[in-house]
């Protein structure tokens, strides 16, 4: 079987701002066959049983941050975390968790490594620090970039900043606040300034099923964070602020709205098929 894709489907044309939220736009992507999985199990389409193809999804998942390292090592460097930051609202505590290994996560408040790891981001060698959060036992993921060049914590949430205020309050921003301003003091730098998430997300999410209901079910948060980090990366010399950034993608969406009046998420879900495509290319 083929990767399906939506019979109002379109490519993203060049804009004038030369910003596109199709990453694949400029790459040939073949369409790969996927026999092995029945179509109501691809990927984050859940079965009545709730199975899914898990190991999958990892390497997917971490082929994605490899070659976002790899392709921006300039801003990165080793400062893609491959580990996810869970946040205990309740607590205000962040623990640390291996990347997509919820159900089998033995959460801790303290892994040197990883610990050693993220200090090390804050010194001069690495403009952006990307990490996957995760919501704890609320099955949500958000992405984290630290901007060391504007000295700043942004946060993305692919379900929108009002979905988030509404769900979260500011629990999840309070409690990574207070992760890293104990990381800067111990480093004995100035703590950075958590932009609210009105300035990062858009007001509306990208991460519901697309209007036909035959894509994506639950989970497709995992694959959109990293898929912003990825165009976070590509356009951080054009848009270095994340509000610059945010309105881009506000201005983007809007323009592709007014060429072809669908759901903005069918266009998104377009693009992650490709962009699937594109990096199962490259798992090793």
């Amino acid at each position: 079987m083929k990767l399906r894709t939506s019979p109002r489907r379109l490519q993203s044309p060049p804009s004038e701002s030369g910003f596109s939220l199709n990453l694949t736009r400029d790459k040939i992507v073949p369409y790969k066959e996927w026999s092995s999985i029945p179509e109501k199990d691809f990927y984050w389409k859940h079965s009545s049983s709730g199975v899914r193809d898990v190991k999958r999804i990892e390497k997917l998942l971490k082929t994605i941050i490899k070659t976002v390292s790899d392709e921006y090592y300039d801003l990165f460097g080793r400062c893609f975390i491959p580990v996810t930051l869970d946040v205990d609202m309740e607590e205000q505590k962040v623990y640390l968790g291996m990347f997509l290994s919820a159900s089998n996560r033995q959460l801790k408040l303290d892994h040197p490594p990883t610990i050693s790891r993220i200090e090390k981001c804050f010194e001069p060698g690495a403009t952006l620090m990307a990490c996957t959060v995760g919501v704890y036992d609320k099955g949500h993921g958000v992405l984290l970039i630290v901007n060391n060049f504007n000295q700043t914590l942004e946060l993305y949430d692919p379900n929108g900043s009002e979905y988030h205020i509404a769900e979260f309050q500011h629990k999840v921003i309070s409690s990574l606040d207070i992760f890293f301003t104990e990381i800067a003091i111990k480093k004995g730098i100035k703590p950075y300034t958590f932009l609210p998430i009105e300035e990062t997300s858009l007001n509306f999410g990208l991460n519901y099923t697309s209007s036909d209901g035959s894509y994506f079910d639950i989970g497709m948060c995992a694959l959109l964070t990293l898929y912003f980090a990825h165009l976070r990366a590509k356009y951080l010399d054009l848009f270095p602020t994340a509000n610059d950034f945010r309105i881009q993608i506000l201005t983007r969406a809007y323009n592709l709205f007014k060429e072809n009046p669908v759901n903005i998420v069918d266009h998104m879900h377009g693009y992650i098929l490709d962009y699937i495509s594109y990096i199962e290319g490259r798992i090793e």
